[in-house]
C-alpha cells in the first residue's frame, strides 16, 4: 500500500495566511459545508436526546456547527457541550436544560442509532447528498429514516450572552 502525504503548494516556502487557509480548505474540504467560511467549521453529525428515553430517543442526522475549541456544538437551536467524563449516558449535554444528548459521526454502515435502539431517525434535507455519499449509497432507506425540513440555526452569539450575563446583586 502507497502512503500519500499532501503538501501544501510551494514547498519548503513560507506560506501567507490566505495561502494556508486555502490549502487547509483543498485538504480538508468535509469541515466546511458549502459556501461556509472556513472559521465557521459544519459537519454531518448524528445526534440523539438520551435524557428520559435510553436508545429510544429523538434523533437526527444534521449539520453542526462547533466553537473554535470544538467542546459546543450548535445543532437545532440548542448548544450542546462535551460532557467529559461525567455523561451518563451521553457524550455531550444541553447548556440550558442538561439534558444529555449522544452526538457522533454518521457511520459508512448506514446504523447510526444503538443496536437496543428503535424508531426513525430524522435527515436534514439538505444533507441527504452528502449522508449518501457518506455511506456510499444512490438512495435512503426509508424504513430507518425520515426526511425533514432544516433545522433552525443556532446562534453562538446569544449562547454566549446568556452564559456570561452579570449576576444580579
Amino acid at each position: 500500500m502507497q502512503r500519500v502525504i499532501a503538501t501544501p503548494p510551494n514547498k519548503g516556502m513560507k506560506l501567507t495566511k490566505p495561502e494556508r487557509k486555502g490549502a487547509l480548505q483543498d485538504l480538508f474540504p468535509v469541515f466546511c459545508g458549502p459556501g461556509e467560511a472556513m472559521g465557521t467549521p459544519t459537519r454531518l453529525r448524528y445526534v440523539e436526546l438520551k435524557a428520559g428515553h435510553a436508545d429510544n430517543g429523538p434523533a437526527v442526522i444534521a449539520r453542526v456547527r462547533s466553537s473554535k475549541s470544538g467542546r459546543t456544538i450548535y445543532v437545532a437551536g440548542k448548544a450542546l457541550r462535551r460532557a467529559g467524563r461525567g455523561g451518563v449516558a451521553g457524550n455531550f449535554f444541553d447548556v440550558k436544560t442538561g439534558e444529555e444528548y449522544w452526538v457522533s459521526g454518521v457511520k459508512r454502515n448506514g446504523r447510526d442509532r444503538h443496536w437496543a435502539g428503535s424508531g426513525k431517525v430524522d435527515i436534514e434535507a439538505t444533507a441527504v447528498a452528502e449522508y449518501l455519499r457518506l455511506i456510499r449509497a444512490s438512495e435512503l432507506d426509508l424504513r430507518r429514516l425520515r426526511v425533514i425540513p432544516d433545522l433552525p440555526a443556532t446562534d453562538p452569539q446569544a449562547t454566549y450572552d446568556d452564559q456570561n450575563e452579570p449576576l444580579e446583586e
